[in-house]
């Protein structure tokens, strides 16, 4: 038989971020029940074409983005996951310019803004959010505000995810796999 070893970052690629990661009372991935993981609803808000948000690559979802999408398409689903596509995982394959490297060295790439991971939590709809970035947090961010947030009320976080343009912005069916 063949037999290779693997090792890798665990916080590389696509990856799920349990609410332990920023919470000490959050649950771990273990903790995290099926249920959670396989959602009856999955919303795509596309905000590759969104201007005026923020500056630069550091654009935001913020609350207004949330309310224009329950004004268009009703209602979230209880249960659902929440994915961002912010057009971003085009700059994979360069990582100067996925993580938005500038010349100090700092990140600069889109995120959820506090405000947003607020509105989220307390709409009690959502399991996770999911974002084709490297992580919910814009890359400036210095406090993680929506990390910590979602932490605290038990969303898990999905990053580096590639959404596709086959996945539809209205709801459908969702399984997230660890």
């Amino acid at each position: 038989y063949a037999m290779s070893e693997f090792c890798a970052g665990e916080h590389g690629g696509t990856h799920f971020d349990a609410p332990y990661h920023f919470y000490e009372n959050g649950w771990k991935v273990g903790d995290v029940s099926v249920d959670r993981l396989i959602a009856k609803g999955c919303v795509v808000i596309d905000l590759r074409n969104e201007t005026g948000i923020s500056v630069g690559k550091n654009r935001i979802l913020d609350t207004e983005h949330l309310e224009r999408w329950q004004r268009n398409n009703g209602a979230f689903d209880e249960g659902s996951v929440l994915l961002v596509r912010f057009g971003h995982s085009q700059y994979w394959y360069n990582k100067t310019e996925y993580m938005g490297i500038d010349s100090n060295g700092k990140l600069n790439f889109p995120g959820i803004s506090e405000h947003a991971a607020e509105w989220i939590v307390r709409s009690g709809k959502f399991y996770g959010v999911g974002v084709d970035t490297p992580s919910v947090d814009p890359g400036n961010s210095g406090n993680f505000m929506a990390h910590r947030i979602f932490a605290k009320y038990q969303l898990y976080g999905l990053e580096n995810v590639k959404l596709t343009e086959e996945l539809p912005g209205k709801k459908h069916f969702f399984f997230s796999f660890m």
